[in-house]
């Protein structure tokens, strides 16, 4: 059943709240870097401190994949509005911090708060159980998320430029408290989807036999896809483009958070993604998802300059928005009901993963094999994506339109 209107502007308030995290996060994304280097860190810690954020996020993950917090739960107004102000106060303190040690821990910190709002704002659009056209609504969802981390860098990178590397927090401060009303209406107007979702499913799934040729179930696959293209992108995109283009190219932060800003339009592809999804099937789109990705770094490393980095960075997150659609969809077509939830948990703790493991491994790449060494791990990982896609069975794109649950005869 499609939705009605309540429901539509219920979902569109989630996505504002995704929305305006996600801007505050890509505003910081091209000053990050610098400001850890000013505050004394070397190459090769200032990918721990990008990943500080993702650690937090898979601190909160980790917590409600062991039962820490139980998925129903998360529609309760309570965690949207405390992960909004836990986000706001902790980039406040980023902006404050002093040195590289309190500079992480309260990226950490900013890390938990948006994991709290984001999982709770994900998982609303998707507490009824309707499995039409679930690609096209994984893709428009992540089409408003990443709209925020597209032109949030190129804000970020002028603020950073002529109001000094802080101010970027401060805003980011301010964005995730605007995510507050947001929540509110979308809480308001969905105040019963929750009761739906809580739901116990009843009777056995059909056709859940679905697997790779390795022997995992598809969404266990996609769970690791998920997370393989995340620490791709990630890697590149918050490590290893801002400093490679700081060092190598000269670009100062306002080119940098153009080029960042144009690379993420990509992720405005996660609509058409989606509906290629729906038509083609996940394992064409996840291939196809792995060869850019592949294609993005080794451009780079064969030609290294300003334009080569620009459509890098494009290809990048047109890589990243197709694999992790593709397989987000694979995921949540794997359950249905509060078994849904569950598997919403599940891909936003194998994102978390991917953020924590791209900037940290790619920090050290740089530090041990440097920039050319980094672009060629890189590339293999993307390829490697290439070859999970071509390991699920054709019929995965049964997946994109999820056998139902059968009804209990009693």
């Amino acid at each position: 059943m499609p939705p009605n209107p309540a429901q539509r502007l219920a979902n569109g308030a989630s996505h504002a709240v995704g929305f305006f995290v996600l801007l505050g996060f890509g505003l910081a994304s091209p000053v990050l870097p610098l400001l850890a280097g000013d505050l004394g860190l070397t190459v090769a810690s200032i990918g721990a401190a990008v990943a500080a954020f993702a650690v937090g996020r898979l601190i909160f993950g980790l917590g409600s994949l062991f039962g820490l917090t139980q998925m129903r739960h998360m529609l309760h107004l309570g965690w949207l509005v405390g992960g909004c102000l836990l986000t706001a106060a902790a980039a406040a303190w980023c902006a404050l911090a002093p040195d590289a040690i309190q500079l992480i821990a309260a990226r950490a910190l900013q890390g938990i708060g948006s994991a709290m709002a984001m999982l709770a704002a994900s998982i609303r659009p998707f507490v009824l159980d309707d499995d039409a056209a679930l690609g096209r609504r994984v893709g428009n969802q992540q089409s408003v998320f990443m709209l925020g981390t597209a032109i949030g860098p190129i804000i970020g990178g002028v603020l950073g430029q002529f109001a000094g590397l802080h101010a970027p927090f401060w805003v980011t401060a301010a964005l995730a408290l605007f995510g507050i009303p947001c929540g509110l209406v979308a809480h308001r107007l969905g105040a019963g989807a929750g009761a739906v979702a809580a739901e116990p499913v009843t009777g056995p799934r059909v056709g859940t036999s679905r697997r790779l040729r390795v022997g995992m179930p598809a969404a266990a696959a996609a769970l690791v896809i998920v997370a393989v293209a995340n620490a791709d992108r990630s890697g590149f995109r918050t490590t290893f483009f801002p400093l490679w283009s700081n060092d190598v190219l000269g670009m100062s932060e306002t080119m940098i958070g153009v080029a960042l800003s144009v690379g993420a339009l990509g992720f405005l592809s996660f609509a058409v993604v989606g509906r290629l999804v729906d038509v083609l099937g996940a394992a064409r789109v996840l291939a196809a998802g792995g060869v850019l990705l592949a294609v993005a770094s080794g451009l780079v490393l064969v030609f290294p300059t300003v334009w080569a980095g620009f459509v890098a960075m494009v290809l990048s997150t047109m890589g990243a928005s197709s694999t992790i659609v593709a397989a987000s969809t694979i995921i949540l077509a794997a359950g249905s009901g509060s078994r849904r939830l569950i598997a919403i948990r599940n891909q936003r703790v194998a994102t978390d993963v991917g953020m924590f493991l791209g900037p940290l491994l790619v920090g050290v790449a740089i530090g041990a094999w440097g920039y050319s060494g980094a672009l060629v791990a890189l590339t293999v990982v993307g390829f490697a994506v290439v070859f999970a896609a071509l390991a699920v069975r054709p019929d995965t794109h049964s997946a994109v339109h999820p056998p139902t649950v059968q009804e209990d005869p009693t």
